[in-house]
């Protein structure tokens, strides 16, 4: 991870910590291959993976936290 993930990453706990909004997304993405069988004929894209940004300097900063666990059934 690079220093800026990091900064933003702890940017972000600050903000929760200090009771400030942070919105979250749940994002799909093509992973842009070629011989990709679920990007290449148009199945569910890649994912979900989940952002967390709040707004900076009237931007909406978005930090990437991972790939959403999938629930199993017991």
């Amino acid at each position: 991870m690079t220093r800026n993930a990091d900064a933003l990453r702890e940017e972000l706990e600050q903000r929760k910590q200090n009771g400030l909004p942070v919105y979250e997304q749940r994002r799909y993405a093509n992973c842009g291959r070629p011989l990709c069988h679920r990007c290449r004929n148009g199945e569910k894209p890649h994912g979900p993976y989940r952002y967390q940004g709040w707004y900076k300097n009237g931007n909406l900063t978005w930090v990437y936290l991972g790939k959403v666990p999938v629930e199993t059934s017991k």
